[in-house]
């Protein structure tokens, strides 16, 4: 058996994973837009990688389940009461169908990004740093 190697895509996904996942840390306390925007990469690259690769085995891991039965009852508990929707109920139920981005971000950094240990490594020293 030969070495194969990763295509491109997975290890351009790959490496803007490491470093969405490396500047969580530096940014989180300031300049909450750059942390929003890489947990939003991650989660959307974190769903690709695993359309790519056809891998969805972390379905099936324990926490996963009732994280996504947790943003199912943000949802449903924002859903308009009233026809026509007010401004502020549809501006709810945007944002609770949006959340979504955040457990799938914290999928990401378990499946995915921190299973590297380069990247593990990384990480411990910048939030000890």
């Amino acid at each position: 058996m030969g070495f194969v190697a990763k295509p491109t895509l997975l290890r351009v996904l790959d490496r803007l994973g490491a470093l969405a996942t490396l500047l969580l840390p530096l940014f989180l306390v300031h300049w909450r837009g750059i942390v929003e925007g890489c947990l939003d990469g991650l989660a959307v690259g974190f769903l690709l990688r695993s359309a790519l690769t056809r891998d969805w085995s972390w379905c099936r891991q324990g926490f996963v389940w009732p994280a996504l039965v947790w943003w199912a009852w943000l949802v449903l508990c924002s859903l308009p009461r009233q026809m026509p929707a007010p401004a502020e109920a549809t501006a709810s139920l945007t944002q609770a169908l949006l959340a979504i981005r955040f457990p799938v971000a914290a999928f990401a950094l378990a499946f995915w990004t921190l299973q590297d240990s380069g990247t593990r490594t990384w990480c411990r020293r910048l939030i000890v740093a």
